[in-house]
């Protein structure tokens, strides 16, 4: 298994675009109907059709791309959704008139009445058919409902939704905090004490360092994760959403302490981010468990590692 340190330039396209249109949107914003029929439009869920030799590639990037703005939602419950459903299902989410909720009742993260609900039962994929539907608080930034009803049809098994579920987060996991790293590294060369920045502290600069190389493996594994799925391997998929939720943590943390008092206000730098890695890290479906033989098999997963470069930058606080 070859290791992958970059985008291919036809998938780092998509990723470019995705970012143009981003920069339009407010950050941390919330996936309304709204963006996610304007990110249809920007062919966000047509990338299977797009990209049908690099299709995962390409999620990783767009998924990486919305991270670093911290915008989430259901993406990857869509792109889920999309690697399982008939064409007639399909249809709706890649137009972006429907919105995708893939969780397990009774509560799901927010959709209503058109959009699709789905889940898994005993390794199936299966669509749920509500028949309520009533938000919730929560402490989330983004807004849940508890949803009543039953299953309905059977969408075959979950595994390829898992699979695609598990990269996407992944690499949406490290763009969020790759975006964090860089909010925490311009306050730390600008903010000064003692007649300095506080970047040039060994407190402030060694962990925003250490979270930096952290992030950089995690993105290294996610793209080499991807090209293997493209190959017909998804065995990485696993360690890549433990991986990233690993480092994106971390970063989220050291922004936190970065920032001081101003990470710890709700509508701060920091807070509406740092809460959405820690939902979305453990948020459903599980995270599997790590099938240790394809991990650290000679030639395979963990073992590429080894040959993995430094990385690609040095932050410079």
């Amino acid at each position: 298994m070859a290791f992958v340190d970059t985008y291919d330039p036809g998938v780092s396209a998509i990723a470019e675009s995705l970012e143009r249109h981003a920069q339009t949107l407010p950050l941390d914003a919330v996936l309304t109907q709204e963006i996610w029929a304007g990110l249809a439009a920007q062919g966000l869920f047509s990338i299977d059709d797009l990209f049908p030799d690099d299709r995962n590639a390409a999620i990783c990037a767009a998924m990486e791309t919305l991270g670093r703005r911290g915008l989430a939602g259901q993406a990857a419950g869509a792109f889920a959704f999309l690697r399982v459903a008939p064409a007639e299902l399909a249809s709706s989410v890649l137009e972006g008139r429907a919105r995708v909720s893939l969780g397990q009742p009774p509560y799901m993260p927010a959709a209503s009445e058109g959009d699709i609900f789905f889940t898994s039962v005993d390794g199936l994929a299966v669509l749920l058919e509500p028949t309520r539907i009533e938000p919730v608080e929560t402490l989330s930034t983004d807004g849940w409902v508890r949803v009543e009803g039953a299953p309905s049809v059977s969408l075959g098994p979950f595994r390829p939704a898992q699979d695609v579920y598990d990269l996407a987060l992944g690499a949406w996991l490290v763009g969020a905090g790759l975006g964090l790293l860089d909010s925490a590294v311009a306050h730390a060369r600008t903010r000064r004490q003692f007649g300095q920045s506080i970047g040039s502290f060994q407190a402030v600069g060694g962990p925003l360092s250490r979270a930096a190389i952290r992030l950089d493996a995690a993105r290294a594994l996610v793209l080499t994760a991807g090209a293997a799925a493209d190959g017909g391997d998804a065995r990485l998929a696993a360690l890549v959403r433990h991986s990233s939720a690993r480092a994106a943590s971390e970063a989220a943390l050291v922004a936190h302490q970065t920032f001081g008092a101003l990470g710890m206000v709700e509508q701060g730098p920091v807070q509406a981010r740092s809460k959405r890695i820690r939902q979305l890290m453990s948020q459903y479906p599980p995270a599997r468990r790590i099938d240790t033989n394809a991990a650290l098999s000679p030639g395979k997963s963990l073992s590429l590692m080894a040959t993995a470069s430094a990385p690609s930058e040095v932050l410079d606080v």
